[in-house]
């Protein structure tokens, strides 16, 4: 290093040094001890000038400026004189950051063993150049009597100007005059101290912008008075670096506090874990209370402060419950970790965070709530395709344990065999993309059998874990197979199938109905036009209608029609059901019986009249025969034995007896009176004899008897009486009976009633033979209607209804038996 050159002065006051004048050797130390020398003598070895130095270094350190002369060994046989000033050195900031010691060899320069003055002069601007720091030195009258290049830099002056110019030229010009009366208060004479300890100082540069300072103050005696230092840092960094720190812990305030967390630190003050334990507490309870832990995580808590004290973990990381009052507790985290350590690696110093994570454990606790009672099957697994935890509603489901699900992976044991390819591709499609629509395969049950699944699932690929809600829809897909056979059983009758709305509009027509129908398509018209005997038709309905047929066989086909309502949801419209059943060849069966059974009848009938008229003209006048030779005998043998009187007494009247019986059978077989008397007079004699033979009162009554009846309507009517009354006798249990015949409006009506038992229409009437379906058979054949009513204890009731021809005319009888 050169001989440091002390610029002329200016100001006439000042001493103008000239240079070269002094070897300068120059040490640096550090903060860490760090040493560093530049410049040389050729005299003073570098070793002994830091044997010098080292006795003063904490001294300038605390701040102190210390000037001494002292004799130094050297490579020659005299020792050298220098001087020596150590004095600290601020960074830009204003910190510490070392000492600077400066030799400078006054040897040649003593004279008579005295110090030549201008040596303390030129040991400041010797210090100032190896400084990074703006150091300048004002006299006692505030003139600016040197300053380094540092100084030029950060105020923007040249040394010309500084030099000489007064210290309030660097400073602001509202701070002038406050300057120049407290620059003469007294100082701590070479003790370093900082200037207007607490207040902020601004400096001015050259362009007139201002900026914060720091200044330290010490002083130095020199040949031309005492010289006070100044030090001066540029804040303006480090006031951008606090700003930016408050602005960070403003931050970290709001973070915490949004987070409902506060931050912790501890440092070691001998009181173990127990001391950590307080510190972490504090941010959950003000006064650090242990007690305020939930006993169940104290002790928890305190083994993880005492493996930080142990120094056998460095985190931590522990949930833990405090007391919330009224018997509540609250959950809270903490996390933290060792920041300093000492010496022998023991920690010293730790820090973290607490949160309250109550409303966060409750929606855990929550989730899994849900998790354990959701219906719905779910599960979480790996990319691996491996079940990592499945709720209490998928065991049940598959009878699987949670155990046998998660040990092995679920694509090649739990999926049917049939599903295990489109499953794989799924799985695949699912990672690579992180989304999946919805998937449906079976699961295998362990009794054997299996489950349709429904699967919506999900991927979370940072947490490596993948989320599947399934929906159990065997249910859905048994009904839908048990619709499609439907569907097919339906398609493969042959019975038309229509469903419609209540308004008859149709949605559906299986293939028979098309076929019935000659359609090819559904019509926008009602089912009404197709069915006409269902207008009006509501609720349930069985019976007989025509179906209207389009296309090359138009017309009408009778058929069988079933209407019923299908439940349907509270949102959707009723859905009416028809079947209906082609019958045009029942009909045409029906007619051909009922053509025989009308043969039969008329036969029967005919046999009837045949059997009357041999019995009437035959049997009855040969039994009259044999009545008669028998009175003719009985005669002859007047005189003979009494007990022969007797027995051909008892023969004759047996005879007699038969020929009645004879007669009677004849009429009940085909009554003459019928063709004589007509219907009203057969019927009158029939009640009659009825009353007669049977002990029970039957009355007949007669009103507006048309004359002319077609015949097949009086032999019908009658034979319909003769067999109501029959049943009367037979099963009735009755007291009496009433026939009534009545004719009005060209209609003939024919009614028999009793006061018998009764009967429960449909349960006793099987009891009754085949009396009323003769009835009903008969009605039928003449075209006219029936209606049989009974009720259990009340008697019952037959009334036929037929036409009678409108030339009849009324003939106004009546008449009881």
């Amino acid at each position: 290093m050169a001989p440091f050159v002390a610029p002329s002065i200016r100001d006439e006051n000042c001493v103008a040094i000239q240079a070269p004048v002094f070897p300068v050797v120059v040490a640096h130390i550090d903060s860490a001890g760090r040493r560093r020398i530049d410049g040389s003598t050729a005299a003073i070895p570098s070793d002994e000038f830091l044997k010098a130095v080292l006795p003063f270094v904490e001294r300038a350190r605390s701040g102190e400026t210390v000037h001494l002369e002292k004799l130094l060994p050297t490579s020659g046989p005299r020792p050298a004189r220098v001087q020596l000033t150590i004095m600290p050195d601020f960074g830009a900031r204003g910190a510490l950051r070392g000492v600077v010691a400066v030799a400078i060899d006054i040897s040649r320069h003593s004279r008579g063993g005295r110090q030549d003055g201008r040596a303390g002069e030129a040991a400041v601007p010797a210090i100032l150049e190896c400084s990074a720091q703006a150091i300048a030195g004002v006299d006692a009258e505030g003139r600016i009597r040197f300053c380094n290049s540092s100084t030029e830099r950060l105020f923007g002056y040249p040394r010309e100007e500084l030099l000489g110019a007064p210290a309030e030229t660097l400073l602001p010009e509202d701070l002038r005059k406050e300057h120049r009366l407290r620059r003469t208060e007294p100082g701590n004479g070479r003790q370093c101290r900082p200037m207007a300890p607490g207040a902020e100082l601004y400096a001015r540069r050259k362009d007139g912008s201002e900026f914060p300072v720091e200044i330290h103050l010490s002083s130095v005696d020199t040949g031309a008075g005492r010289i006070t230092i100044a030090f001066v840092s540029d804040l303006s960094e480090r006031k951008l670096a606090e700003a930016a720190q408050r602005d960070a812990a403003r931050r970290l305030y709001l973070a915490l506090r949004a987070t409902n967390s506060a931050a912790w630190d501890w440092r070691s003050d001998g009181g173990g874990g127990e001391s950590l334990l307080r510190a972490i507490v504090r941010c959950s309870v003000e006064d650090g209370d242990l007690d305020a832990i939930h006993p169940e995580d104290r002790a928890r808590l305190r083994e993880s402060a005492d493996a930080i004290i142990a120094s056998t973990a460095r985190f931590l990381n522990a949930d833990y419950r405090v007391d919330a009052g009224a018997g509540e507790y609250r959950w809270h985290t903490v996390v933290g970790r060792v920041i300093g350590t000492g010496a022998t690696g023991e920690p010293r110093v730790a820090a973290g965070i607490v949160t309250d994570i109550d409303d966060r454990r409750r929606a855990e606790q929550e989730r899994d709530l849900f998790f354990t009672l959701a219906p719905d099957p779910l599960c979480i697994t790996s990319k691996e395709g491996r079940f990592l935890q499945v709720n209490p509603a998928f065991t049940q489901l598959l009878g699987w344990s949670e155990e046998e699900l998660t040990s092995t992976p679920f694509l090649d044991t739990f999926v049917h065999p049939g599903d295990r390819e489109s499953s794989r591709a799924a799985f695949a499609e699912l990672l690579a993309t992180g989304r999946l629509g919805s998937v449906e395969n079976r699961f295998l049950c362990r009794d054997g059998g299996f489950r349709w699944l429904q699967w919506r699932p999900s991927t979370a690929t940072d947490a490596n874990r993948i989320y599947g809600v399934a929906r159990d829809v065997t249910a859905q897909r048994v009904a839908e197979r048990e619709r499609q056979l439907l569907g097919e059983l339906v398609h493969a009758t042959d019975a038309f199938v229509a469903l419609t709305e209540t308004s008859g509009r149709i949605h559906f027509l299986n293939r028979a109905a098309y076929r019935l129908t000659g359609l090819t398509a559904i019509p926008n018209s009602p089912i009404e036009e197709i069915i006409p005997g269902l207008e009006g038709v509501t609720g349930h309905w069985h019976g007989e209608a025509s179906m209207l047929r389009s296309g090359v066989e138009k017309g009408a086909i009778p058929v069988e029609v079933y209407r019923f309502p299908i439940p349907s949801g509270d949102d959707e419209p009723e859905i009416i059901g028809v079947i209906a059943r082609d019958i045009s060849q029942r009909k045409k069966n029906e007619a051909r019986l009922h053509s025989l059974a009308a043969q039969l009848l008329t036969v029967q009938e005919d046999e009837r009249s045949r059997i009357a008229r041999e019995l009437h003209d035959d049997f009855t006048q040969k039994l009259a025969v044999v009545g008669m030779e028998l009175g003719t005998i009985r005669k002859q043998t007047a005189n003979a034995n009494p007990q022969i009187q007797a027995s051909l007494r008892k023969v004759q009247d047996r005879i007699a007896r038969l020929s009645e019986d004879a007669r009677l059978l004849s009429h009940q077989l085909h009554p003459a009176s019928l063709e004589f008397s007509g219907l009203a007079g057969a019927l009158h004699s029939h009640c009659r004899e009825v009353s007669r033979q049977r002990g029970i009162r039957v009355h007949c009554t007669l009103r507006s008897v048309p004359d002319a009846i077609p015949k097949e309507v009086e032999v019908a009517f009658y034979r319909i009486a003769q067999e109501a009354l029959r049943n009367v006798v037979r099963h009735a249990n009755a007291n009496s009976a009433t026939v009534t015949l009545a004719g009005e409006h060209g209609r003939l009506r024919l009614t028999i009633t009793d006061d018998g038992c009764g009967f429960d229409s449909g349960r006793a009437r099987a009891g009754a033979g085949i009396g009323l379906d003769s009835i009903e058979e008969r009605a039928r054949l003449i075209g006219a209607s029936v209606q049989i009513d009974s009720l259990a204890g009340e008697g019952t009731s037959v009334a036929v209804e037929a036409p009678y021809g409108d030339a009849a005319q009324p003939s106004g009888q009546g008449g009881s038996a």
